[in-house]
Formats: structure tokens, sequence, C-alpha cells
């Protein structure tokens, strides 16, 4: 897993990766995951722009709350596994856009986790 960390610093505010590059001993970006240090500025908040490698992932206005769940949800059900994107050392570019959410506590922290992941391989027995 590797994490891209957003510090959002006020409402409204648009904040976005700098330098992030996927782990270039991974092949592949098989899921993503968020989280955040106050939950309920996802109710609102959208991402602006979210890229792999130059290609996009999610589109402009992509809700947060669609890539987080609740504690309800076991672990291996929170991952958006509709992904096999390159890693490689593939650039990741992501924006994202307070929601202005009455009562959020600023600043606070949106993590974006990607779950790399290498081919299976077999071995000959």
């Amino acid at each position: 897993y590797q994490i891209a960390s957003l510090i959002i610093p006020g409402a409204g505010a648009s904040v976005e990766t700098v330098d992030v590059t996927t782990d270039i001993n991974y092949d592949n970006v098989v899921g993503i995951q968020t989280t955040c240090t106050d939950p309920e500025a996802f109710k609102t908040s959208t991402f602006q722009n979210f890229e792999i490698g130059s290609l996009d992932i999610y589109p402009k206005g992509y809700e947060a709350k669609m890539l987080s769940a609740g504690i309800n949800c076991p672990p291996s059900e929170r991952w958006d596994k509709e992904l096999n994107e390159k890693a490689q050392g593939s650039t990741v570019n992501i924006t994202y856009k307070d929601g202005s959410v009455p009562g959020t506590v600023y600043p606070y922290t949106v993590n974006v986790y990607l779950w790399l992941k290498n081919p299976e391989t077999t071995e000959n027995k």
C-alpha cells in the first residue's frame, strides 16, 4: 500500500498532491480507498482531478464519500477494486475540494491509499 496525504487548511480549499509517484517495485494499482480525520467533511467534498500516469481515474466532481466506508464495512470491502492501472513509478495527481460542511474542524487530513500489487506468479513444483 502507498499513501498520499492531503492536508485541508480551511473551508472551500482545493488541495493537490505534490510529487507523488507510485512505487517502482509494483506493476499495478488495483484499488483505492480514502480516510479522513473529519469524516463529516466527506459529505460534500469532491475530487476535481484524480489521475494515475496521466489517465483519468475518476471524473471531475467525483464525490469523496464514494471512496470511503464506515466502520460497519469489512476492511476487505472498503476498496474501489475496479482498477488495474500501471504503477511502476507513475505520477499520481489528485486535487481535492473541500465541501465546507458546517462544523468541520480545520485543518483535517485526507489519506488516499493506493493498493499496489504485482501479478500473481506460480512456481513449477
